[in-house]
């Protein structure tokens, strides 16, 4: 599902379109018990018949998605149920452009405060959070990981970091 592929120079982790019904995929790396930490990591997408892929990261069970083909970007914590955590705001982005993207989940056992950042890799980062979502029935713990949809095109992910906050 995933390879390793210079680009820019570098090696990059790059989420494949070729295989046929596993073009959406998850990963997580660290122990599923971690609680309050932030994940960063550089994306890019690539086109393919015009259209753009989905990239994301999760956090303690809350995923940020960079979402192609509508333009925006959403935090989410269960897919099949919006209702519960989800919110989307606008974000115009573009294929073969780096951008870092950035997801923090703070707990205080009550509830869940998750923000994420999405700017492109040169600029600043900007001290306002892209968009912020509240769980009243928090996940207290989660492995960070990655989230992604090929479908569309391939994406690449490098430099991931995930810290405590």
């Amino acid at each position: 599902r995933h390879k390793i592929r210079k680009i820019d120079g570098n090696n990059v982790l790059v989420k494949v379109d070729y295989i046929p019904k596993g073009t959406r995929s998850q990963g997580w790396m660290g122990i599923p018990d971690q609680s309050n930490y932030t994940m960063q990591a550089d994306v890019q997408a690539t086109t393919k018949n015009s259209q753009i892929g989905d990239i994301g990261m999760s956090a303690q069970r809350y995923t940020i998605d960079l979402m192609g083909s509508s333009q925006q970007v959403q935090i989410r914590s269960w897919v099949t149920n919006l209702e519960r955590v989800g919110k989307s705001v606008k974000f115009p982005w573009q294929a073969g452009v780096w951008y870092t993207m950035k997801i923090r989940v703070e707990t205080d056992g009550k509830t869940a405060t998750v923000r994420g950042k999405v700017w492109k890799r040169d600029d600043k980062e900007p001290d306002a959070w892209t968009i912020e979502a509240v769980d009243e029935a928090p996940n207290l713990v989660g492995s960070p990981g990655l989230f992604g949809s090929a479908t569309n095109a391939e994406f690449y992910m490098d430099n991931f970091t995930v810290t405590p906050n």
